[in-house]
């Protein structure tokens, strides 16, 4: 069924158009985030505070959106990505803007650059970066190899790709009590 400004423009002269449809599906298939993490409470619990990284353990929302870029750099597909996840997930589920965030955790490291030209900078956090841009503002990203070494960190920054953050984030891990309560899958 077409639109009233589908006909409309069917009938526009002196433009002649090949086709005009409205309702069109864009994708076959819903896009899939990387990580959703779901929290039934907020603020977070001390359980799940030991395992949250600088930049997620902040936020107040409930539905957390991850966008994690193991092998590939931070880029402008990234944040296409993680924007259309975040949008998505939120109309899909019926969500206020601030009951979901959404994160790029980047393993590798990132040019300086590419995060300046898409209006982030640095926050108090090391390794946490926020953009001042109204179209990424609630999407932080995470560079893991600069987080700090704290323990609640070792979870997430055991996946950076330098050697020597993997490697203290190793001995972070080792050195923490292992409690059953920390994973429910």
């Amino acid at each position: 069924m077409d639109s009233k400004i589908t006909k409309e423009i069917k009938k526009a002269k002196p433009v002649q158009w090949h086709e005009v449809h409205s309702g069109v599906s864009v994708m076959s298939l819903p896009p899939e985030t990387d990580i959703l993490l779901k929290s039934n409470r907020q603020p977070w619990s001390d359980e799940q505070l030991q395992c949250l990284p600088d930049g997620i353990r902040e936020t107040k929302a409930s539905n957390i959106i991850i966008e994690f870029k193991y092998s590939e750099s931070v880029n402008l597909r990234s944040f296409r990505q993680i924007v259309s996840y975040d949008h998505h997930y939120k109309n899909t589920h019926k969500l206020s803007e601030d009951a979901v965030a959404g994160f790029i955790l980047s393993a590798k490291e990132t040019n300086k650059s590419t995060l300046h030209k898409f209006g982030y900078g640095p926050t108090d956090k090391t390794g946490i970066y926020q953009s001042k841009n109204p179209m990424l503002e609630n999407i932080t990203v995470i560079l893991l190899n600069e987080l700090s070494d704290q323990p609640y960190n070792a979870y997430f920054k055991f996946f950076a790709n330098k050697k020597n953050a993997k490697k203290t984030a190793f001995k972070v891990l080792l050195q923490q009590p292992l409690s059953s309560d920390l994973f429910h899958i």
